[in-house]
């Protein structure tokens, strides 16, 4: 009777390890967030030229690039160039617009790398790019 017991105990300690053996592990995968999402853009206009790169993730975006005023006619001209942006949000669309050139004001030629949500009225919640276009505007 004892031996019939040893055997019914192996048969069922045998049976419980090949269970764990094939049951899947219950683990915590790490959090992953998304790749970041980018887009670039070139343009050349008759007023101005530049380039621009804006990456999003985590509800952020970081925008570098630059910006030259190809008319930097003094007062008379009196326009500057800018990379305007019309972004998707958590709260819906919002605008912002890179920094400017202006020749005329002694800044023909620009860089920046910057996040828009760091001005406090900047776009928050950033979830996408809706358009991108190179600009000018009256200073």
């Amino acid at each position: 009777m004892k031996r019939l017991t040893h055997v019914k105990a192996l048969a069922a300690l045998s049976a419980a390890a090949a269970c764990l053996a094939v049951a899947p592990t219950a683990s915590a995968a790490p959090a992953r967030t998304a790749a970041p999402t980018c887009v670039t853009d070139s343009a050349t206009k008759n007023f101005g030229r530049g380039e621009i790169s804006i990456c999003i993730e985590d509800g952020r975006a970081r925008v570098t690039g630059w910006v030259e005023d190809l008319k930097p006619g003094g007062w008379v001209d009196g326009s500057c160039v800018a990379w305007y942006m019309t972004w998707q949000t958590a709260a819906g669309d919002d605008w912002s617009f890179a920094p400017v050139a202006c020749g005329h004001a002694g800044g023909a030629y620009v860089t920046f790398d910057y996040d828009p949500s760091d001005w406090s009225g900047g776009p928050q919640g950033i979830t996408g790019v809706k358009d991108v276009s190179l600009g000018m505007f009256d200073a």
